[in-house]
């Protein structure tokens, strides 16, 4: 008799899993177009790559320097000599006409991309920089690095506006390094993803903290507010989801991964060369095959994404710019 109530109960259990199995949607694979728009060959390893919020402009950083290309047409736009404080993160404005970097000994810097010239610097963190964004009108600028605090700037002369303590505060070279960061459109509400497996969403002009969540990764690409005021947070090889709750939802996807931060679409490609793009809680997707391209860049809405391969032994790479599309 116990073996038959054990089986009854396996029976009864997988009768039921495969009962949900068949009720969950399956989820729904459209082609999507992907069109080479420019390509772009650099002889050093590249270091940093980054595209403007509307498109139009692409910047990749290497030991030859960084450079500022116009993806529409391909030219070459400024080339500016490696910053003596080297580059670990670097950032476009909305319409690509300012740089943003920033380096060694805290320091961000901010360069014109049409002339290369130098247009503003200050130290803005305690230690290395490590995170930075624009607001979309250009006129401020968040920043994170490995002292715990998320900063916000006035990008005209680097005034400090706010400062949020987000990290633990305990000095900590992994926990306490923002990872990324990311300001509203209308630049007034800022969020900062930090090492300690924690996301912040604080008041820019105050540093008030408004929410907070522990997502259970240590690694944030970046960072998106959905359309229902939730924030996605792109991981390694997963997309969380962070609302009201206080256990975020994960999504597993695969290969290198990147939120639109206006458009809150996820794009990711795997190490063969597959590309995803889809909308984050949404099982459905676009997916098309493409030459393998390495650390993503993608613009506001989606529709951009570039990435490089090393094509030589010695570390010269070619980067390429796609433009997507939904195919019909």
């Amino acid at each position: 008799m116990k073996h038959v109530a054990v089986a009854l109960i396996v029976t009864t259990v997988l009768a039921g899993l495969l009962f949900w199995a068949l009720r969950k949607p399956k989820a729904i694979v459209r082609p999507l177009d992907a069109a080479e728009l420019a390509t772009f060959e650099l002889l050093q390893p590249v270091a940093n790559l980054t595209l403007s919020s509307d498109g139009h402009v692409l910047a990749a950083a290497s030991r030859e320097g960084i450079h500022a290309w116009r993806t529409t047409d391909g030219t070459l736009l400024s080339r500016i000599p490696w910053p003596d404080n080297g580059v670990w993160v670097m950032r476009l404005s909305g319409d690509g006409r300012i740089l943003a970097t920033g380096g060694n000994e805290g320091r961000v810097s901010l360069w014109s991309t049409e002339t290369g010239a130098r247009l503003a610097d200050w130290i803005a963190h305690r230690s290395h920089v490590t995170a930075l964004a624009f607001s979309e009108d250009g006129q401020r600028i968040v920043s994170g690095g490995y002292d715990s605090d998320a900063k916000v700037w006035k990008a005209a002369d680097g005034s400090l506006i706010s400062t949020c303590t987000a990290g633990t505060g305990g000095g900590s070279y992994f926990t306490d390094q923002a990872v990324a960061v990311l300001l509203s459109s209308n630049g007034r509400t800022a969020l900062a993803a930090m090492g300690s497996w924690t996301v912040t969403e604080f008041d820019a002009d105050t540093g008030g903290r408004r929410r907070g969540w522990t997502t259970g990764q240590t690694w944030h690409a970046s960072l998106a507010w959905m359309p229902d005021a939730r924030v996605a947070v792109a991981g390694h090889s997963e997309i969380t989801i962070c609302g009201s709750s206080k256990r975020p939802s994960v999504e597993p996807t695969d290969g290198d991964v990147v939120i639109a931060a206006q458009g809150a679409r996820v794009v990711s490609v795997t190490r063969d060369g597959i590309l995803r793009r889809r909308i984050p809680g949404s099982r459905d997707e676009e997916r098309v095959s493409i030459r393998r391209i390495d650390h993503l860049a993608v613009n506001g809405d989606g529709s951009l994404v570039a990435g490089f391969s090393e094509v030589s032994p010695a570390g010269a790479a070619r980067i390429v710019v796609y433009r997507l599309r939904s195919a019909p």
